[in-house]
C-alpha cells in the first residue's frame, strides 16, 4: 500500500500536561479538527460524553464509544469559541462551564454515527477511502514509552494501561499514530504500529460512519441514554 497520512492539522498535544485522563476527548477533537479543518476543543468533547451519560465529572477517563456517540448529539466546539477556563482539567469536564451559545454553536459540527472497524487492514482502508482518522483504543504498553529509533513501536511488554490515539495512515514502518505525548516524542510526534503490534495490543478501532442515517442513530442513542432525550430531540432532524 502506498504511504499516506491524512493528518493535515498536525497538532501534537502532550496528554501528560494538564489532561492526564482525557485521551479519548483529545483523540476525538484531533480527528474532527482534520475533518472540519478547524482546531476543536478536546475539553468540550470530554464534557459532552459525561453530559450524554449524565456522569458526575471525576478524574477517571471516559468511554470511547459513548464519547463518539456524544459527537452525534452535541457536535464539536472550535478552540476559538472555547471558554476562558479552557485547559484547566476538571473545570473543563463540567458541562455547566459552557454557555448556551457555545453549546448551540457546537451543533454546527455534528457527526452522523459511529462504527467499529474489525482489523488492521479495515482501519487503513477506511482512512484511505474517507480521508478521516480513526480512534484506536488499546493497551498502551510501558515498552511503547521507548519507541525504536525510527519511531516504530516495539512489541508490547511490561505493564500496560488503556489509551486512545488517532490513527492517520501508514508507511513502511506501520500505521501512523499520534500517541498524545507531544511533538518531541517518537518521530516528531508520531509513532508507527505494525500489524503484529496492533494484534497484540487488544485494539478496538472506532470511526465516524459517513453513511449512517443520522435520525435513526440519534434515536437509538436516546434509547440508550433516556436522561439525554431532551438533548437528542434538539438535534434529531439535523
Amino acid at each position: 500500500m502506498t504511504p499516506f497520512n491524512v493528518d493535515h492539522q498536525m497538532m501534537f498535544p502532550n496528554q501528560r500536561i494538564g489532561r492526564k485522563t482525557e485521551c479519548c476527548g483529545i483523540t476525538r477533537s484531533l480527528i474532527k479538527s482534520n475533518i472540519f479543518l478547524i482546531p476543536m476543543d478536546g475539553g468540550f468533547d470530554y464534557a459532552s460524553d459525561l453530559r450524554l451519560q449524565r456522569v458526575t465529572p471525576t478524574d477517571a477517563g471516559e468511554d470511547p464509544y459513548s464519547g463518539m456517540q456524544a459527537d452525534c448529539i452535541y457536535g464539536s466546539l472550535p478552540i476559538a469559541n472555547q471558554p476562558d477556563n479552557a485547559g484547566q482539567e476538571q473545570l473543563e469536564m463540567n458541562w455547566s462551564d459552557y454557555t448556551d451559545a457555545q453549546i448551540q454553536f457546537a451543533t454546527k459540527y455534528l457527526m452522523k454515527g459511529v462504527k467499529t472497524l474489525n482489523s488492521y487492514s479495515e482501519v487503513l482502508t477506511y482512512i484511505r477511502t474517507t480521508g478521516w482518522g480513526v480512534m484506536l483504543c488499546y493497551d498502551f504498553s510501558s515498552a511503547f514509552l521507548n519507541p525504536n529509533a525510527d519511531g516504530s513501536l516495539p512489541l508490547p511488554s511490561g505493564t500496560s494501561s488503556e489509551h486512545c490515539s488517532p490513527a492517520w495512515g501508514m508507511d513502511s514502518r506501520g500505521m501512523t499514530i499520534t500517541p498524545l505525548l507531544g511533538y518531541d516524542f517518537g518521530d516528531q510526534g508520531y509513532v508507527y504500529m505494525n500489524e503484529t503490534v496492533y494484534n497484540e495490543s487488544n485494539v478496538t478501532a472506532l470511526a465516524y460512519d459517513l453513511n449512517a442515517y443520522a435520525f435513526v442513530r440519534r434515536a437509538y442513542i436516546a434509547l440508550q441514554y433516556p436522561k439525554a432525550i431532551g438533548d437528542v430531540l434538539k438535534v434529531i432532524n439535523k
